[in-house]
Order: structure tokens, then C-alpha cells, then sequence
């Protein structure tokens, strides 16, 4: 009896939460670029061509990972919950932050919107995120790099966001939230470094 061969996973399924991170590096520039326009009198209009393309890339990858989590919920909860791949999806609201501060100079209240609602889902996340490594049981092998996105990466990206908001008190708080992470986990990662063996070529690259 011959078997039937199993349906291949839809795309959405294999979208990973790691695609927002082409954010960061679209929003960044056009962020650079805007520096550049004022300090060198360089074309702005090619920093507002890049972060209508960041905001625009944000908004497919945001459509396709929320997709997955509607047609292949088991996927998602996966990848989510997974020790390592789970801590990429931190890039949703670091890289929507990026985003909407590119688009700030264009979309003016809208952004700042964007910004606040952000901001609030980082932090949400970090806690979650914090949360189930304050519950024990992770092995040491998965102590790698990514733990510095929800806490260090995203606070820092936060601090920036609520500077742009006039809110400095609470970017000064977030900034130094995200400092104490970074020398916390760098401590564990340079142990894990000199302790364990070394990563895996998959997870490396």
C-alpha cells in the first residue's frame, strides 16, 4: 500500500521570525542617510525612499508571520517557544520601532503612534522573554548571542523611540535597563564560550 505523500508546508510556515531584521538594516540607513542630508547636503530623498521600503518590508514580513500563526499555528508556537530561534521575534517591534522612526519626518502623529504602540510591545516582550528564563531548565548549550535581543537590542532601539517621543526621563530608564542586560549576558556568554564547546555551524551562521 503506498503512502501518501505528505503536503508541503505552506510558505508562511517557513517564514522565520529572524526576516525582520532586513528592517534594521533598511531603517538604519535611511536614518544614516537623513544624518548625512543634514550634515553633507546629500539627496534626502533617497532616506525617505529607504524607510517607506523598511516600513513597507516590515508590513509583509508583519502580514506573513501573522499569516503563519493563523495557518500553521504549530509552526509559529514552535519557533516561538524554541530556546534559540524564539528570541528573534524581539526583530517584530525592534525592527517597527526602526521603522517608524525612519518614517517620523513622513507620517509626523502617525508614527509617533506607531512608536508608543512599539515601545510598549518590546517591553511586553522582554518581560515574557525574561520571564520564562527565570523558570529554570535551559540548557547551557542554548545560551548564544540572541538572548541580547529582547533585553539589550530592544532597550536600547525603546530608549531611542521614547527620546523621539519627548519622553527622556523613561528613555534614560530603558537605555539603563538594557546596559545591566548587556553586561549580565555577555558574562554568560563569554562562559558558555570558554566552557562548552563551540556553536554549531547552523546556529554560527
Amino acid at each position: 500500500m503506498s503512502e501518501t505523500p505528505s503536503m508541503p508546508a505552506p510558505f508562511v510556515a517557513r517564514v522565520p521570525f529572524a526576516f525582520f531584521a532586513m528592517v534594521l538594516g533598511l531603517g538604519g540607513l535611511s536614518n544614516g542617510w537623513r544624518v548625512a542630508a543634514k550634515l553633507w547636503g546629500w539627496p534626502s530623498a533617497i532616506a525617505d525612499a529607504l524607510a517607506l521600503l523598511a516600513f513597507a518590508v516590515w508590513t509583509l514580513v508583519a502580514i506573513a508571520v501573522a499569516t503563519k500563526w493563523l495557518v500553521a499555528r504549530s509552526a509559529a508556537k514552535a519557533e516561538a517557544l524554541n530556546p534559540i530561534a524564539g528570541g528573534f521575534l524581539a526583530l517584530a517591534p525592534m525592527s517597527g520601532m526602526i521603522a517608524a522612526l525612519a518614517t517620523l519626518p513622513l507620517f509626523g502623529d502617525v508614527a509617533r503612534s506607531l512608536l508608543a504602540i512599539f515601545v510598549a510591545a518590546q517591553i511586553a516582550f522582554a518581560l515574557w522573554f525574561v520571564g520564562r528564563l527565570w523558570t529554570g531548565g535551559r540548557s547551557a548549550e542554548a545560551t548564544t548571542p540572541v538572548l541580547l535581543l529582547p533585553t539589550v537590542g530592544g532597550s536600547f532601539v525603546a530608549a531611542m523611540a521614547l527620546s523621539a517621543l519627548g519622553v527622556g526621563d523613561a528613555a534614560k530608564m530603558v537605555f539603563g535597563a538594557g546596559l545591566i542586560s548587556w553586561i549580565v549576558i555577555e558574562a554568560l556568554l563569554w562562559q558558555r564560550l570558554l566552557q562548552l564547546p563551540s556553536l554549531p555551524a547552523p546556529i554560527r551562521a
